[in-house]
């Protein structure tokens, strides 16, 4: 059965830049009255600045209070990404999460399992000491270590790193999987700065296109230009991160013009709506929404009901209202390559058949919680409640209840509930086990299908990009069918960039100041 695809104002930026020509392809428009695509290649001239406009001065931006400035030992996301302009990894994503190498010359496979990587030559930490294969070594070591790096996701991928010599690497995964290369991309730090008696945790010392200037405790952390890099420069010779106690200070400080741009974890897009002055540029956040079932309930088991409720999801109020038509519908809770995405077979939400509640259905109260301190979660719960009401005439007893995190989480571990709503964060490495597989950690209503977990366990092992196409549309194909979870999409999210700023930035979640290096800053 061939699906339609619903997404719901997706913007993928193929080159986009605030002066010159640039084309966006707006991939798909939201139909609110028959469901379909559009599609359309706009192409939007810019007016050319005048180089004695640019400024080379300071890249005003801002990112949480910070203890430590080594992004091994676990910070915050904003903290993070900010690192990413003096840190490097071996490889990063691109704006259209394809790999490439960043400190990586060449590299080969040796087998499923084995690659062997060549460093670049000539890269230097910012403290002058060459970059050597055992600093990769003692990197990754490290983050074993580390019980709370937002990078131990690694050990899941690597085997074992060794260093053949000054320049060489041996990588050994554990098992085939076209996204290993993509556990490389965790911050590589200096050995010999790190076991010195000089380290400190808030001077960072990094390979990349910024290096450490000034840190000033619950103030601000300034980076200059890297004059040694070992890719192109830097156009900006600063970048000054102010240190903000929440977000409600970062956004004070965007709004008053103090900060250049901002880039919240979870778009609230009403806030950023209506000045024309701001550049957005779109991408997905990791956040992915969806209603569960209990599948040990009796009414469950059967597929009919659970479509039966899909049937019922007012997708257009949710897309429409909620989300102000940022949200990209997907069954397949993952992030995807840009070539991949575009190659998968799209989907319908249109209801297939009309499905009736049975009477015993009716008789017996049902449980659905939501995580309360969500307000998109509240709000999909406050919709989905009125178009069962509307569709039942308020004939079944389904008692919503929004909980306490600590209440919700104990329910869902507990499996007291017969249908959750849940938001599941997604990692770079795409997986879609986590959710979906029959031992999956958020499988919270222990769905078990022995053909969806033959498709998890194979998925990714396969040798070309059309074999993992056909594999990706037989899960979409399955979950569609089946309906272990009624999927509702993935939140898109943007950085919002005031009119003073010039130049490429690529962001993706993953690496949120990508290409920010090249930009310029005007004085218009």
């Amino acid at each position: 059965m061939k699906y339609k695809a619903i997404v719901i104002l997706f913007l993928v930026l193929i080159s986009s830049t605030f002066t010159g020509c640039t084309t966006i392809q707006r991939i798909a428009e939201f139909n609110l009255d028959h469901l379909t695509v559009e599609k359309e290649v706009v192409e939007i001239e810019y007016e050319k600045l005048p180089e004695s406009t640019y400024v080379k001065d300071t890249i005003e931006l801002s990112m949480d209070n910070v203890k430590t400035l080594n992004p091994l030992d676990g910070v915050a996301y904003n903290v993070d990404q900010g690192l990413k302009l003096v840190y490097e990894g071996l490889f990063v994503p691109d704006a259209y999460y394809a790999i490439e190498p960043v400190l990586v010359s060449t590299y080969e496979q040796i087998n499923d399992t084995t690659y062997r990587l060549t460093l670049k030559e000539h890269v230097q930490f910012h403290s002058g000491e060459a970059l050597k294969a055992e600093d990769v070594v003692y990197s990754y070591n490290y983050i074993l270590l580390q019980l709370n790096s937002g990078y131990r996701y690694v050990n899941t991928y690597i085997q074992s790193i060794s260093a053949e010599d000054d320049q060489t690497l041996l990588v050994e995964f554990k098992k085939k999987d076209r996204y290993n290369l993509y556990a490389l991309t965790f911050p590589i730090i200096s050995k010999a700065y790190l076991e010195s008696a000089t380290y400190n945790p808030t001077l960072p010392i990094g390979t990349g296109p910024y290096q450490y200037e000034k840190f000033q405790n619950m103030i601000e952390l300034v980076l200059k230009k890297n004059v040694d890099y070992h890719g192109e420069l830097a156009n900006v010779e600063k970048v000054r991160f102010t240190f903000v106690r929440e977000f409600e200070e970062q956004y004070n400080m965007f709004v008053s013009k103090r900060i250049d741009l901002i880039a919240p974890v979870l778009t609230e897009w009403s806030n950023y709506s209506d000045d024309q002055s701001i550049h957005k540029k779109l991408f997905l956040s990791p956040y992915y929404y969806y209603i569960g079932f209990n599948h040990s309930r009796a009414l469950f088991q059967d597929v009919n009901m659970r479509r039966y409720f899909m049937n019922a999801m007012d997708y257009k109020t949710i897309g429409r209202d909620i989300f102000l038509n940022h949200l990209f519908f997907t069954p397949l809770p993952i992030h995807l390559e840009s070539d991949i995405q575009g190659q998968l077979a799209s989907f319908d939400l249109n209801p297939k058949d009309t499905v009736q509640m049975p009477a015993t259905a009716q008789t017996q109260p049902y449980r659905f919680i939501y995580l309360l301190e969500d307000e998109n979660q509240r709000k999909i719960a406050d919709t989905f409640e009125k178009s069962i009401d509307a569709i039942e005439d308020g004939k079944m007893d389904i008692l919503f209840e929004g909980l306490a995190r600590q209440d919700y989480e104990a329910a869902l571990k507990e499996g007291d509930f017969d249908m959750y709503l849940n938001v599941y964060q997604t990692s770079l490495v795409p997986s879609l086990t986590q959710v979906l597989g029959s031992n999956a950690t958020y499988n919270y209503g222990k769905y078990t299908n022995p053909n969806l977990d033959g498709l998890l366990a194979s998925y990714r092992q396969v040798e070309t990009d059309e074999q993992y196409v056909n594999q990706l549309n037989a899960l979409g194909e399955l979950i569609m069918s089946e309906l272990p979870i009624i999927p509702i999409g993935f939140v898109e999210n943007g950085m919002f960039i005031h009119d003073k700023i010039d130049g490429l930035i690529t962001p993706n979640y993953f690496h949120l100041y990508k290409n920010i290096q090249d930009i310029k800053i005007t004085d218009q």
